[in-house]
């Protein structure tokens, strides 16, 4: 299989992997021992079934089968954390380093691995929702009430799914029927004018239940506090910064006969945020951002034979962004995203393989007039996965064609070995290939037309302990890329960075010790410019998160903890480097069942009222209480 990335318009440089990664293996070796008396203490009681994931490898297979580090949180994991947003969930899983501009739908920046913002793919439904102008989702504006499940797959899967999936993905399940229909409810209230609402209902009707549907609504407001330090920038403005945002999902499926199922999807979410502009004073500064993110999908799924599961996907994907200065004029940035999708498993041999094409269309409409509006992708994928004794391998190989920066190859070879009924070490080896954005090539005035298409190669090494439900893992990684796009102060010009290379150790661990609920993880990680030596903007190099919880009768009790080293930025308003100082957050949580399928939820965030911000100039959200009435049938 042919791994080096390929350009359809001039050729790349071959590149060799140096045996950095040596040191970093015998700390993690080390360490799985030392965490392993831990899982051996778990009580037979605790035993529960492993999740099925599909986002590591394009299957379903058990979390414990997936190669590339994945982590998944369930729709009990999210209830019982008493997160809002995508970003609160997100803030304490494993290679994740969030930089949140301001507080509640503030910019937030996802540095997945070291990787750029961009270079991680959020997907809703598995269709891909980032802008075509910035690259990047709003994660921000992503509430949990409509969410069943999230799954994220650390690393390099570009092989996979294509473009931006370098650092990673974050697959995000919306709610599904099953069972008897049911409904759910909740009410809140909270600090700083904070209220949040939600009710929605789901199940299986018909004959035999060959339907399926599912409905979710959901409000949030919250008057915020002032985004920006007017300390460091005496010319913004002082006052608070609110958000409000509605979401809503609906689903139906029917199965039309044994080997026949069709069914759609919509995922819609309106938000509004008021923001404190950094850059400009008088009628030219930005006052507010209005956004709305609509994500519809109607699917066709066929078996034409026992061995053969076929499943066509036509998506649409409406981003809008509307900025509103206080001059009262107003910046639209749009894009459309139409894609079709034909995806196939099939039982070959000993394993099973997948095939698939797809085709994209996208278009932007801006108030700013670009050079190119429209772009077309095309591509074509194939995997195999094999499990055969204590041997496990995956092979992917993928091509995308671009019709402003051509075309690329990229492929991943991915193998396991089970030492023994718990322990497995694990390699892999991946390219990617990073499209860049409108704004990079054909932004009037701050883009630059010659810009190389982003390369990277990857390396992991990993060994993981499953017992049960204890979950070890120790992987080292190590990603080098090629001409990384980046737009460094103080002209903000986009550049091809001539190399680039993140590597570090990633340390998880999770299980029920004794009655309690623990899960754990830590990053240590070095993105590094080749050229200057120098680490790259706003990523930490150590950072990581505890999360604690237990029953104690009828009360849910947990603690959950986020830290990060210091990290490289620039001023707010000069430009000038400065260095940020370490954080840690601390939330604390409680809830009880009140009546039957109805509890009560509390949750103070950032007790100690740590104000570091991730941001240079941007005030770190404040100490919060939250408390929540909840009805949720069994």
């Amino acid at each position: 299989m042919q791994l080096e990335p390929s350009a359809g318009r001039r050729p790349r440089p071959r590149d060799r992997f140096r045996h950095t990664t040596t040191p970093l293996l015998s700390l993690s070796l080390a360490l799985s021992p030392c965490l392993a008396p831990v899982a051996a203490a778990q009580d037979a009681s605790t035993r529960q079934l492993q999740p099925v994931v599909v986002s590591a490898s394009g299957f379903a297979q058990s979390l414990a089968d997936a190669i590339p580090n994945t982590t998944v949180h369930t729709r009990e994991d999210i209830a019982r954390s008493g997160h809002v947003d995508l970003p609160g969930l997100l803030a304490g899983a494993a290679g994740i380093d969030l930089v949140r501009s301001g507080g509640a739908g503030g910019l937030t920046s996802t540095f997945m691995r070291g990787a750029e913002a961009r270079q991680m793919l959020v997907l809703i439904d598995g269709v891909r929702i980032e802008s075509g102008t910035t690259g990047t989702a709003r994660i921000e504006n992503l509430m949990l009430d409509q969410v069943e499940r999230v799954e994220v797959v650390h690393g390099n899967v570009s092989a996979l799914y294509g473009s931006a999936a370098v650092g990673g993905v974050v697959q995000i399940l919306t709610r599904r029927g099953e069972g008897p229909p049911r409904g759910n409810a909740s009410i809140g209230f909270g600090s700083r004018g904070e209220e949040r609402a939600s009710v929605g209902s789901s199940g299986v009707f018909g004959v035999d239940g060959a339907s399926n549907y599912s409905l979710q609504a959901s409000r949030h407001r919250t008057d915020g506090r002032s985004s920006i330090d007017t300390r460091l920038l005496p010319t913004a403005d002082p006052d608070n910064d609110g958000f409000r945002n509605t979401s809503f999902t609906g689903s139906l499926g029917h199965r039309l006969s044994a080997r026949h199922r069709i069914g759609g999807s919509i995922y819609w979410s309106e938000s509004q945020v008021e923001l404190d502009d950094s850059f400009m004073v008088g009628p030219g500064r930005v006052e507010m951002q209005d956004s709305r993110l609509t994500v519809a999908s109607a699917w066709w799924e066929a078996r034409p034979t026992t061995q053969w599961r076929s499943n066509l996907r036509a998506s649409v994907v409406d981003e809008r962004s509307r900025t509103r200065y206080a001059s009262g004029d107003v910046s639209p940035f749009d894009t459309r995203r139409n894609e079709v999708e034909w995806r196939n498993e099939l039982a070959l041999g000993p394993g099973m393989a997948s095939f698939g094409l797809a085709t994209a269309h996208e278009r932007i409409a801006t108030s700013v007039t670009y050079d190119r509006e429209r772009r077309t992708s095309r591509s074509a994928f194939a995997g195999y996965a094999l499990k055969a004794g204590p041997h496990q391998a995956e092979l992917a190989l993928r091509y995308d064609d671009y019709s402003d920066v051509g075309d690329a190859t990229t492929g991943s070879i991915g193998y396991g070995y089970s030492v023994d009924e718990h322990w497995k070490l694990l390699g892999r080896v991946a390219t990617a290939f990073n499209a860049p954005t409108f704004n990079h090539l054909f932004y009037p005035g701050f883009s630059n037309p010659d810009l190389d298409p982003e390369r990277a190669r990857s390396i992991e090494l990993g060994i993981q302990y499953q017992r049960e439900a204890t979950r070890l893992r120790a992987t080292v990684f190590r990603t080098r890329y090629s001409d990384m796009i980046d737009s460094p102060p103080p002209t903000f010009l986009p550049l091809n960075v001539a190399s680039t290379q993140v590597q570090g150790l990633e340390l998880t661990a999770s299980g029920i010790v004794s009655g309690w609920r623990i899960a754990a993880n830590a990053t240590f990680q070095s993105p590094t410019n080749r050229q200057t030596g120098e680490t790259l903007l706003r990523r930490a190099k150590r950072f990581g998160a505890l999360d604690v919880s237990r029953r104690f009768g009828a009360w849910d009790a947990g603690a959950d903890l986020a830290w990060g080293g210091s990290r490289r930025d620039f001023h707010i308003e000069t430009f000038m480097p400065v260095m940020l100082e370490s954080r840690a957050r601390l939330g604390l949580r409680l809830q009880r069942e009140i009546f039957t399928d109805t509890s009560i939820v509390m949750r103070l965030d950032n007790v100690t009222d740590d104000d570091t911000p991730t941001a240079h100039g941007y005030i770190a959200p404040g100490r919060a209480f939250f408390v929540m009435l909840r009805w949720q049938p069994s």
